[in-house]
């Protein structure tokens, strides 16, 4: 989509079988993004609010099939062979953790960009998603997230800080299994 070239994306994840997978393939497709759905007949789409007020922004998620993917959908070589070409992977904690291991483990092994965010902080301080999130920043080269998600990490890794840009450089000193440096993005 932002490369402005049909088919040089590809957006993975489960979709129910309602009228909002429909509305999210016809929006990949309109944007020239490839979806490789799997599909839950069992359970709805999810979907997510935003609420913008000025610069202030709230978010309520309802994860429904997203939850239900399956890394089985992932390892199918019509699947596969995507990740395994992709210069750039981007995923956040809410893809199962094995799905999210082989996506890092592939990026690592060809060289490819591997990108995740800071997860919302009540997320954060889920055990599993906090070590699932200490276990790949080894592998990521670019993570993303906000001051509140920066904060949360701070504190929940005991820096005993709440100087941003000093919690964003020192996410990009933890070390790394790549060549590259990693950037961290923290937005307002």
């Amino acid at each position: 989509w932002m490369l402005q070239e049909p088919g040089a994306t590809a957006f993975i994840g489960c979709i129910g079988s309602d009228s909002f997978s429909v509305k999210m393939r016809e929006a990949c497709d309109d944007s020239g993004v490839k979806s490789l759905y799997m599909v839950d007949d069992s359970t709805p789409t999810g979907c997510c609010a935003c609420l913008i007020c000025g610069v202030e922004r709230a978010m309520c998620v309802n994860l429904q099939a997203a939850r239900n993917y399956s890394v089985n959908h992932l390892r199918r070589r019509d699947v596969w062979q995507h990740i395994e070409q992709a210069r750039l992977i981007y995923t956040t904690l809410n893809f199962p953790s094995d799905a999210i291991r082989m996506a890092a483990f592939e990026a690592k092994e060809r060289g490819s960009l591997f990108c995740m965010n800071l997860t919302a902080p009540t997320w954060m301080m889920n055990p599993s998603f906090k070590s699932l999130l200490a276990e790949m920043l080894p592998y990521i080269d670019v993570l993303f997230g906000n001051e509140k998600e920066a904060l949360t990490w701070a504190a929940s890794e005991h820096w005993e800080t709440v100087d941003v840009n000093f919690i964003a450089l020192r996410l990009s000193l933890v070390p790394s299994l790549k060549l590259r440096k990693r950037i961290v993005v923290v937005t307002q």
